[in-house]
This record gives C-alpha cells, structure tokens and sequence, in this order.
C-alpha cells in the first residue's frame, strides 16, 4: 500500500509558498521515500491530454489538470485520467505526491466522477488531501484582489457568486458521504491556528513529518485592495492588454508601494461589510467545523464593528475610489512611470 498526497489548495492559502518548499527541497523528499509528481502536456492547446510524469525540474504546480478539465466541459475523462494514472505511479512508488491550488475545484464542486475514482483509489492506497480553508471573508476579499476586480459584474455580484465555493462543512459532508475512504484533511489558514504559525511549516509537519526548518516562504502575495480598485477603472491597454498583464504581479505590487496609497474610510467599512456578510452566511457551519475539527478557536469569521444597518451590496460603492477622473489619470501615470523606471 502506497500514500498518496494531494495537496489542493485552496486558492490563495500559500500554495505557492509550498510549493516553491517542495522544489527547494527535492532531495530531502527523495531521500525519505517522496516522489514529486507535476502534470504536463505535450502541445500548448488547452483541452489536449494532460499526464502525470516524476518531476525532474522547474514548477511542480498540477493546475493544468484543471485547466484541461475546464477546457473539456468538465468532461469525466479528465479526473478519471489523473486518478489512474496515481494509481500507476502507486504501484512504482512507495510515496506521491501531487500539488496545486486550482485542484480544489475538484472538492469544492464535490466532482462525482472524480470522487467516485479517487475513493475506489483509497481502498488500495492511503489517499491523503490537503485542503486549507481560509476565514471567508479574507478569502474573498483575496479573490477579488487576484484578479476578480477585473470583471464586469459589480463587486457584490463577485463576491456572491465566490462565496459559493467557500461553504467548508458542505465539502467535508460531502467528502464524507461520496468518498468516505479518503483522508480529507482541512486545515485552518489562520497563524494562529497553524502549526509552526505558517503554512510551509503546517503543511511538511502534518503530511510529511518533515520540520520546514525555517520560516515561511511567502510568495505570490495579491496587490493591495486600495490599488486594485483603482486599477477596475484604468484605460485597456495601460496595465493590460485585454486579459494579457503587461507588468508581473511582483513589480507592480513594488512600483505601488513606492506611492501614497492610504488606506481610506471606504475600505476600512467594506472590510467589515464583508466580515457581517460572511458571519451571517458561514460561521454556524464554522462553529460545527470548529467543534468537529477541534480547532482551538471559539470563531472563524470575528465579528464585525458596523454602525447602523449595513448590506453586501454596499460594497458597489465602497469598492469604487472616490478619486476625480483627472486624480486618477495622474495616479495612473505615476504608476506606468515607476513601473518603466523599474
């Protein structure tokens, strides 16, 4: 019997932090028996077959499993593949593992034919999944600062529909009634809750009894929430080309923190706004994962600090910068030039 870990995420919970971990130390995973898997594809054309293989070198980052399945229509063929294929790589290995943050899609839709295979899997192997969950409403607001900001519909459309995918104990139940075999492990995204007080930390303790030996790597931050707004009303062309970015995320996150970017009222409120919305909508079934999980912690969602009657759809507004159209184009030129500056 072989284990097999899946270490999906979710989004935005230092997945790629792990994952860089796990690059830096692949020899020390080889010497206790891990074999890194990463999926690939032979052409460049989303939909065409995506494959396991032993990973040998650069990003170890599987999402483009999701992306094939998206591709297909959410066809059957393309989880059903992937869980083959880990049971193949089983039979060689004694130990696997396979990461990447967009494969929590595959949980949080509760995917029937994928459950129905990665727990027929679990009855010869020892299936593990590595799922963290973050408090929701920064989990939602660190959607909409990855790119969420930039789609048409209006911020509380957005986080409506997101909120969707961040009920946690319908997964769990979920997981538990379709693929009972499986070890589904949710781990809290919170310092505090986490053991070393990181993600890396948590994640090599917990499912690799291996200390990280340092402190956490953090990679893959989102931009500010005050730049990111303003961003939703720059001109096509300037910071994107449709949905192609035209700077990397890292050096426009630097070019903004070298201007005055203070953190306004509006934000303030909507960052409470979000904490009423997701109290009201998720923190009975956080109680009941709490109580499950035994998570030291009497809350997931803390409460939040509203003076008069308060709805989602406030943050329309609040997430809308009160800049006049000519601030904006100044800011807007400030940032492209200390962007060009480097």
């Amino acid at each position: 019997m072989s284990q097999i870990i899946i270490h999906a995420g979710m989004p935005k919970t230092g997945s790629t932090s792990v994952q860089r971990w796990l690059v830096q130390n692949r020899d020390l995973l080889s010497e206790r028996g891990v074999q890194l898997l990463v999926a690939n594809r032979t052409s460049t054309t989303p939909g065409d077959d995506v494959h396991l293989e032993p990973h040998t070198f650069g990003d170890v980052n599987s999402g483009k499993l999701v992306l094939a399945w998206v591709a297909e229509g959410y066809s059957s063929r393309v989880p059903e593949r992937f869980v083959r294929e880990l049971d193949g790589f089983a039979a060689q290995y004694e130990n696997l593992m396979v990461t990447g943050e967009a494969l929590s899609v595959f949980f949080h839709r509760l995917d029937p034919p994928f459950l129905t295979a990665l727990d027929q899997l679990a009855r010869a192997h020892r299936v593990r999944v590595a799922y963290y969950v973050r408090p929701q409403h920064t989990a939602l607001e660190a959607l909409w600062r990855q790119g969420r900001f930039r789609e048409p519909s209006s911020p509380s459309e957005i986080i409506v529909e997101q909120a969707k995918t961040l009920h946690y104990l319908r997964t769990v139940d979920g997981m538990n009634e379709r693929a009972p075999h499986v070890d589904f492990v949710v781990r809290p995204f919170r310092s505090d809750l986490l053991d070393g007080g990181n993600t890396v930390s948590d994640f090599t303790r917990t499912f690799l009894s291996v200390d990280s030996g340092g402190p956490d790597i953090t990679e893959n931050p989102g931009l500010p929430l005050e730049l990111v707004n303003r961003l939703r009303l720059a001109p096509n062309g300037m910071f994107w080309d449709g949905p192609a970015e035209r700077y990397p995320r890292r050096k426009l996150r630097a070019a903004a923190a070298r201007l005055d970017l203070p953190s306004s009222p509006e934000v303030k409120r909507s960052r409470h706004v979000l904490r009423a919305y997701c109290r009201e909508v998720f923190e009975d079934e956080n109680t009941e994962l709490i109580r499950r999980r035994s998570w030291p912690t009497a809350e997931f969602v803390p409460s939040a600090k509203l003076r008069g009657p308060w709805d989602v759809s406030e943050l329309d507004d609040l997430w809308t910068p009160k800049d006049s159209p000519a601030q904006l184009a100044r800011f807007f030129e400030e940032l492209r030039s200390a962007l060009e500056a480097g």
